[in-house]
């Protein structure tokens, strides 16, 4: 299973608890219930599918794939909703049920993954891996990138993706 890096924190902490000689029971209980609350949403998310229609589903989709396609473009959900077609409401709560995050995180996770194989393959700088995936500010860039993968988007710059 993919995990966040929050997870694997988590669970790092939960494994030295269970495997350190001076752990309580709380303390093991507290971080597997930690680790516990930052799953089940993520698994509960695939079981309880809400149904949409047909064509809402291809609305999604294409939704999404106009999100794919232009990274760099600063969409907002109201001229998204129109491009494809649905009021926002629906089309926010369906990509959430859909793809199982909201547009903006969906969109901010798609960019930093983009920017850092740009990062990684073709020895583009930090900075023109952000503008080319839409962010403008590279100091907001360089905080999300680590956020998202616990590291600094410079460290992975010409030496491939090292271990997280």
């Amino acid at each position: 299973m993919l995990t966040r890096p929050a997870v694997q924190r988590a669970a790092a902490q939960l494994l030295d608890l269970v495997l350190g000689d001076q752990a309580s029971d709380l303390a093991i209980e507290a971080h597997a219930l930690d680790v516990l609350s930052q799953v089940l949403p993520v698994l509960g998310s695939g079981a309880a599918e809400t149904a949409h229609a047909p064509r809402d589903v291809s609305r999604l989709l294409a939704a999404r794939d106009l999100l794919l396609a232009d990274l760099d473009h600063a969409w907002t959900i109201r001229e998204l909703s129109l491009k494809v077609g649905l009021n926002e409401k629906k089309l926010k709560a369906g990509f959430r049920d859909q793809f199982g995050s909201p547009i903006y995180a969906f969109l901010q996770r798609a960019r930093l993954d983009c920017a850092r194989a740009l990062i990684e393959s073709r020895n583009v700088s930090v900075t023109e891996a952000a503008l080319q995936v839409g962010y403008t500010n590279p100091s907001h860039f360089a905080r999300l990138f680590r956020r998202e993968f616990g590291i600094v988007p410079s460290s992975v710059h010409g030496k491939g993706s090292p271990e997280i």
